[in-house]
């Protein structure tokens, strides 16, 4: 049924749908590209993303909170909701970041001041958000569950005999997994703020004037900013360019207005948030290697960059 719904809400806009293309890689919705004619004869394209029935999250933000974000979010042409099938037809917004992306230390400072903004820009609506019910914490219980996936796709991954990777370097990273989830909790602590939750540089699209916008705001929440620049670091694999960004990230929430009364306590939430979403991270990326989506030269400079990083962040924290 995805077509005919389709175009029967751009036929409530007074549009018209010229073509869909499937798009393939490896995405956790259906989505296709289309091409469409608005209600002045202006040709447009668009993203219909339909929701797998059990993630359907984003489509409430999208009716609730979203619309008061200030920046950053691709326009909303319609909403799918009818005969067992939800999605939402977006803007297509421009081209994935990670796609463009090669080192450049300017394009990161705008990415991270990008987050900065729209973490300061929410900061008291976020409070406002959880008392009203509109939005809700982050669940540390699920990294534990996020973690215990991605342990069972490094020892799938040790079992094909490739990239160097041992039984014995999957249980060193197990064991530090065990030492450092009971203390989560401790560790990422400070002002919290409404986050987009999963701003990787898939999910983060430039469009030809150098403007920005955030996709795939399943998992945002109210948790610290720190989270969301863990999460972006996570496509870029040159290590120097962490500390540049997390320097220039810093340095714009205090500039935007984001108080930060104990650096070292933000540094340490900071290195805690980056443990946990690059062993999230590394898991999914395996399980995309696994399913064809990466290559395996792709993959094994991820494995041994992510392997670095949870072992620094392990130490940095545990000494």
């Amino acid at each position: 049924m995805t077509l005919p719904l389709v175009r029967t809400v751009l036929q409530r806009k007074g549009w018209r749908l010229i073509e869909a293309q499937p798009m393939l890689g490896g995405y956790a919705a259906t989505l296709y590209r289309l091409r469409v004619v608005d209600e002045q004869g202006q040709a447009r394209e668009a993203i219909y993303k339909r929701f797998d029935p059990t993630r359907t999250a984003e489509l409430e933000l999208y009716r609730t909170v979203l619309p008061e974000v200030p920046h950053a979010i691709p326009a909303l042409y319609g909403i799918v909701d009818e005969d067992g099938e939800q999605g939402l037809i977006l803007e297509a917004a421009g081209v994935a970041v990670k796609t463009v992306f090669a080192g450049e230390r300017e394009m990161l400072h705008e990415l991270v001041t990008l987050l900065a903004r729209l973490h300061s820009a929410l900061a008291e609506k976020s409070q406002q958000w959880l008392a009203e019910g509109r939005a809700s914490a982050y669940p540390f219980e699920s990294s534990a569950a996020w973690a215990d996936t991605a342990l069972a796709e490094l020892t799938w991954l040790a079992g094909q005999e490739r990239m160097h990777l041992h039984p014995q370097r999957v249980d060193e990273v197990r064991d530090m997994a065990a030492q450092f989830y009971p203390r989560y909790p401790e560790w990422a602590v400070g002002r919290t703020t409404y986050t987009h939750g999963d701003p990787h540089l898939e999910n983060v699209l430039v469009q030809a004037a150098g403007q920005y916008r955030l996709i795939d705001w399943e998992w945002a929440c109210v948790s610290l900013p720190q989270r969301d620049l863990s999460i972006l670091l996570q496509d870029v694999l040159e290590e120097e360019l962490h500390e540049f960004a997390y320097d220039a990230f810093q340095t714009r929430l205090v500039q935007q207005g984001f108080a930060i009364p104990d650096p070292l306590a933000f540094r340490r939430a900071f290195r805690a948030c980056l443990f946990d979403n690059t062993l999230m991270m590394l898991g999914w990326e395996i399980g995309k290697y696994r399913n064809g989506f990466l290559t395996e030269s792709e993959m094994e400079r991820i494995l041994t960059a992510k392997l670095r990083w949870l072992h620094e962040c392990h130490r940095e924290l545990l000494t």
